[in-house]
């Protein structure tokens, strides 16, 4: 497949964006070259503001303004993230983490994108796939 010039010319602005980590969105970009950049009378009338606001109520249970242990363990019973058990309000799951070789790191990622699945669905299905057999 070969490029037109403004498909190449196109490309290349891209790359060059990408590069210098601009992800302003392209349809932006001319306007954000006609507009004028904040003065420093602007930048002090924002942190003025910002300086202004009121403080934040400290929530019920708070420590220093941290949520209690208790209080987080309610979160999690209430509706945080179900466990990989199925059950809701169990918990969090355990984690554990594993360092893998570079091949089956590769190996591991390839069969994700073709699976369409993350790779830690599949080394819990291996795992438990693995531990069942004397079992």
């Amino acid at each position: 497949m070969t490029l037109s010039k403004s498909e190449q010319a196109r490309y290349s602005s891209l790359a060059t964006r990408a590069e210098n980590e601009d992800y302003t969105p392209i349809e932006q970009m001319d306007e954000l070259r006609k507009g004028h950049s904040t003065t420093a009378k602007e930048l002090d009338d924002l942190v003025r503001d910002l300086d202004s606001l009121p403080e934040p109520p400290t929530p019920v249970g708070t420590t220093e303004g941290r949520a209690s242990e208790e209080d987080l363990q309610e979160l999690i019973a209430l509706g945080g993230r179900p466990g990989l058990s199925g059950r809701r309000g169990a918990g969090p799951s355990p984690k554990r983490q594993v360092r893998l070789p570079e091949y089956l790191d590769a190996l591991l990622t390839e069969r994700a994108e073709r699976d369409h699945q993350k790779p830690s669905v599949i080394m819990r299905d291996a795992l438990d796939a693995y531990l069942r057999v004397d079992a």
